[in-house]
């Protein structure tokens, strides 16, 4: 519609829009049909011009609904510019409410360090007036009132208050002054009437029929906070109270042991050695009891001075309980037996009686020694003493004595050497056993020998300077060790020829050849086996210390 007249005219003219549409395919199917195309175009364009005029008449009816939408929509954009300022403002606000927020946040960590702070000031002032003030009641509890569980609440509390005194005496505090000397008073105080309290419950162990057991439970550990208080306030005082009840205690034990020793030695028709063990485990009873009670009230440590208890126990009975005195005695007394009856037979019987008695005696002294070898080595000594004394001896039953006593010790030596040299070859003793058990070498791989060869060759020879060293020095009697000595590496060259022979045997049933050596045999092994002959030739080094 805004196009020029002349344009318009133009294309309002049929001819021109039959020539502009006579590519579209209505009008081809038209023109194919033989319509007239004007008459169809003048039709065509009279339905455009009626709905043209449908659609104006229906624009103008709904005009009135136009103009109330377009109101509507005027209406909304007012309400939604509202909404956007009230929005606007309200990002404002809260704007303004995060920046309070971060206000309050950062006062009230600042408030919380206060707080904490001031706290902590109250905590330690509060610990502060609490160790130095010393009130009215504390005083005239620890003046006035009786000692029992109160006095020892109060006790306490003075005590508390001195540490913490003391753990600030280098802080220049002025209330810290002022309070020293009534806590100094309270203390020479305290301790005075401890002492009084503890010297006198002492001494009435001193009174006839008096349980001490008792006394100690139910007094002196009942209130042992006091001696406690004592000897870390004042020691002078704890030493003092620590020896009167030694020497009350041992006044005490000393009257009630010497009463129930005579009163056992009456007991006539009970042999001697009940009553010794009687008076023993009485012995055993109060020292134990003592000695816990010890550890509790004095703060003694209860780990036991073991070499201390060792050094008294040998100091009162080794006299008396040497092992070699027995034997000495023993010794002694059947040589003398037998040099007095030398024409009389009818002792021999005794003697024999008496002997294996003697004999169970020292099997039962053997075994309070923790382990295998020196249980061996006390009976091998105790044996060679026995026989160095009947030695010199030449009468008609010594020989039965001698012939008793060499068998023993012959036993026990064959028993040592096994256990002197299985810490050294036990390895090859274990083998050599083995073997035996399973039948043969048939049954035992070579490289089993490989290995037991090669732990010998590694260790042989300074574990002879070790067994050496180590039977020398258990033997007293220098003629005794060397034999010993002797009889341990003579089983080992026993052991190790044993073993040669064993391989020889493995070896040639490997591959049995005349002309094969050990050496060759054995060229692949890490280790080439000793040779009998070599650890023989070293074993003869030591025959300066064996016998000749």
């Amino acid at each position: 519609m805004n196009l020029p007249l002349n344009k318009w005219e133009v294309r309002s003219n049929p001819t021109y829009r039959i020539s502009e549409f006579q590519e579209d395919e209505f009008v081809q199917k038209a023109l194919a049909k033989g319509m007239d195309l004007r008459e169809y175009a003048h039709h065509i364009e009279s339905e455009l011009d009626m709905v043209g005029q449908d659609h104006e008449d229906d624009y103008v009816h709904q005009s009135q609904a136009f103009v109330d939408l377009h109101g509507q929509i005027k209406s909304c954009d007012e309400i939604l510019e509202t909404m956007e300022n009230l929005l606007s403002i309200f990002q404002t606000d809260l704007g303004n409410i995060s920046t309070e927020i971060q206000t309050l946040q950062t006062k009230s960590v600042t408030m919380s360090i206060q707080l904490k702070n001031r706290m902590a000031v109250e905590n330690y002032l509060n610990e502060l007036l609490e160790g130095i003030l010393v009130t009215p009641q504390l005083i005239r509890k620890i003046y006035d009132g009786e000692i029992d569980e109160t006095w020892l609440g109060a006790l306490a509390e003075l005590n508390s208050k001195m540490h913490h005194a003391k753990a600030r005496q280098g802080r220049h505090i002025r209330a810290l002054k002022e309070v020293g000397p009534e806590l100094e008073r309270l203390r020479i105080k305290t301790v005075e009437k401890i002492r009084e309290f503890l010297l006198s419950k002492i001494k009435s162990f001193r009174t006839p029929n008096t349980n001490v057991q008792i006394m100690q439970h139910s007094v002196l550990l009942k209130y042992k906070e006091l001696n406690q208080f004592v000897m870390e306030r004042y020691s002078e005082v704890a030493l003092e109270i620590r020896q009167t009840y030694a020497n009350t205690l041992r006044w005490y034990f000393s009257n009630q042991f010497e009463t129930y020793a005579t009163g056992l030695e009456k007991l006539h028709k009970y042999p001697y050695e009940a009553l010794f063990r009687s008076f023993n485990l009485a012995l055993i009873d109060n020292a134990s009891s003592e000695f816990l009670f010890l550890a509790e009230y004095f703060s003694k440590r209860t780990q036991p001075d073991i070499e201390g208890i060792k050094a008294v126990f040998l100091h009162i009975f080794e006299p008396t309980l040497r092992l070699g005195l027995i034997a000495r005695r023993y010794g002694e007394f059947a040589g003398s037996l037998l040099l007095l009856n030398d024409e009389q037979t009818d002792v021999l019987p005794r003697l024999a009686m008496l002997r294996l008695e003697t004999s169970s005696l020292f099997e039962i002294m053997s075994k309070t020694f923790a382990d295998t070898k020196s249980r061996l080595i006390f009976l091998i000594n105790t044996f060679d003493l026995v026989l160095t004394l009947l030695a010199d001896i030449r009468t008609n039953g010594v020989e039965a004595e001698n012939d008793h006593w060499k068998q023993a010790l012959h036993q026990t030596i064959a028993l040592f050497v096994e256990e002197e040299l299985k810490p050294y070859f036990g390895e090859l003793i274990s083998f050599i056993r083995m073997v035996d058990i399973a039948g043969g070498v048939s049954k035992v791989q070579l490289d089993h020998f490989e290995r037991a060869s090669f732990a010998f060759s590694n260790t042989w020879r300074q574990s002879l300077l070790s067994i050496n060293a180590s039977v020398i020095q258990h033997f007293s009697s220098f003629k005794n060790g060397t034999h010993v000595l002797h009889q341990v590496l003579g089983q080992l060259i026993v052991y190790y020829t044993r073993f040669h022979g064993l391989l020889d045997e493995k070896l040639q049933e490997q591959g049995p050849s005349t002309n094969t050596t050990m050496a060759t045999s054995t060229r692949g092994w890490s280790h080439q086996p000793v040779g009998v002959q070599t650890v023989m030739v070293e074993v003869k080094k030591f025959r300066s210390n064996f016998l000749p």
